[in-house]
């Protein structure tokens, strides 16, 4: 029965609960919120959504518990080349994704700019960035992550686009995108340029971080456990003893 109670308290202290307001959105700028759990928008194809006045759209797709491979790992930084991206593949856990859609309205011959940034609120973490493919030549046109998380968030009847420029532009000198992640590792500012048929498209994992009253909740009901089982440990040892 001591063994039971100390692994049972070391299990609910393993896994703090996560409160059902994480993957929630804190505050934006330059861009339209669309909550599209329920599948309502059903066609990410360039021209089926487009804004007039040329915002991007912020596209929440829910959550799913998965693994998958990710662009860059969330960490923070300011990045306008592929090279300085860092990717890694995410554990299995539970991962929301916003997909960030920018579809300049007709097909401009110009580019058109959009900036902003949006920022997640304390109990979400940014844990991956996926944005390929983004280029004409090299492994960033070939390598599809945004195709392969497509699977996991969009609902088998969803559309998405197959542009080779589906993705950002890094280091492109005629039409550069750029993105940055603060120190926070929840706020997420961008620089996108679009011109033609081509589209912008990121797709933002987070991961739940607990509060930190879950936290103490679970502690505190380990360390009870612990009394508990050293309080019986010594009333048996002096009941022995007697």
């Amino acid at each position: 029965m001591r063994k039971t109670c100390f692994l049972l308290a070391l299990s609910l202290a393993s896994f703090p609960v996560v409160a059902s307001a994480a993957f929630g959105l804190a505050s934006s700028s330059g861009v339209a919120y669309v909550d599209n759990t329920g599948g309502a928008i059903t066609d990410f194809d360039e021209g089926a959504l487009e804004d007039t006045e040329n915002v991007p759209f912020l596209v929440f797709e829910g959550a799913e518990v998965a693994t998958f491979d990710v662009d860059h790992d969330g960490s923070s930084g300011t990045f306008t080349e592929f090279s300085q991206l860092a990717p890694t593949t995410l554990d299995v856990d539970n991962y929301a994704s916003y997909l960030l859609h920018f579809d300049p309205l007709g097909q401009p011959v110009d580019h058109v700019n959009a900036t902003g940034f949006v920022e997640f609120n304390d109990q979400t973490r940014i844990v991956g960035v996926v944005l390929l493919p983004g280029a004409d030549t090299g492994p960033e046109s070939t390598t599809d992550s945004l195709g392969a998380t497509d699977a996991i968030y969009g609902p088998g009847y969803t559309y998405y686009d197959t542009y080779t420029y589906r993705g950002l532009e890094l280091g492109n000198s005629s039409s550069p995108d750029g993105f940055s992640i603060a120190s926070d590792g929840r706020t997420f500012s961008f620089d996108l340029n679009a011109m033609g048929a081509g589209i912008d498209e990121v797709r933002l994992i987070l991961q739940a971080v607990p509060e930190m009253s879950s936290i103490v909740t679970w502690s505190m009901i380990a360390g009870l456990g612990l009394v508990v089982t050293r309080a019986r440990s010594k009333k048996r040892r002096e009941t022995a003893e007697a």
